[in-house]
């Protein structure tokens, strides 16, 4: 074998190696998912696509209203929905229990509505959620019993609840002022935060929304 031959492979062959090191580098480095699929069984599954779908429903019914599952008085109505007056902006834990409050009181409803052969309601118990709101995001954990088995799930969504609150905070907080809010500070807001800003001025409600996620409250 020629002298040049011999650098190829072996130039070929550190090559090689380095791409190798560097994906086992990855897969060494890469966490692993917490939320696998893999890792239910159909029970979990079938509890889990249910909690999916009510953590939509919860997140938006709550949205619209303020941060509350029951708004609190006074309140105003639009589209169906009680949106509360707020004199302070509505705290995060406040929604995070109202939205795991709605996925646990839906669940057996859920359940009803949904078919999977084989399942008992009967067996199914002490389902809890706790729901944490994320910068972009909302993570949903929830525990239950199924045949004294203890089983659990996490559920996420993609949303910027938590901006827009905060967004709605500093017009509460302007609103509030002694010079009151104006229509170019909400310009500004908009322009700062990459947010729409609607006011209903017969009923007093603003909605603050980027996308898919939106806030509504009253002032």
């Amino acid at each position: 074998m020629r002298r040049g031959q011999v650098t190829i492979f072996a130039t070929l062959g550190l090559v090689l190696l380095i791409i190798v090191g560097f994906a086992l580098f990855l897969l060494r480095e890469m966490p692993e998912s917490e939320d696998s699929y893999m890792d239910y069984d159909e029970i979990t599954l079938f509890v889990r696509g249910c909690a999916d779908s009510l953590l939509d429903e919860g997140l938006e019914e709550v949205s619209l209203r303020g941060g509350y599952l029951y708004t609190p008085e006074p309140y105003a109505s639009r589209g169906g929905f009680e949106v509360p007056f707020l004199e302070t902006i509505t705290p995060a834990s406040t929604i995070e229990e109202s939205i795991a409050s709605y996925v646990e009181e839906k669940m057996e409803e859920c359940f009803e509505l949904s078919d999977f052969p084989g399942f008992n309601i009967n067996s199914f118990s002490d389902f809890q959620v706790q729901t944490i709101l994320g910068e972009d995001s909302l993570t949903a954990t929830a525990s239950f019993f199924y045949e004294d088995e203890g089983k659990e799930f996490s559920v996420s969504k993609n949303t910027d609840l938590e901006e827009l609150r905060l967004v709605a905070e500093k017009i509460i907080n302007l609103h509030h002022s002694e010079e009151g809010i104006k229509q170019g500070q909400l310009n500004y807001l908009q322009a700062q935060y990459n947010v729409y800003i609607g006011f209903d001025e017969i009923t007093s409600i603003y909605y603050v929304e980027r996308g898919d996620s939106v806030f509504g409250f009253a002032v």
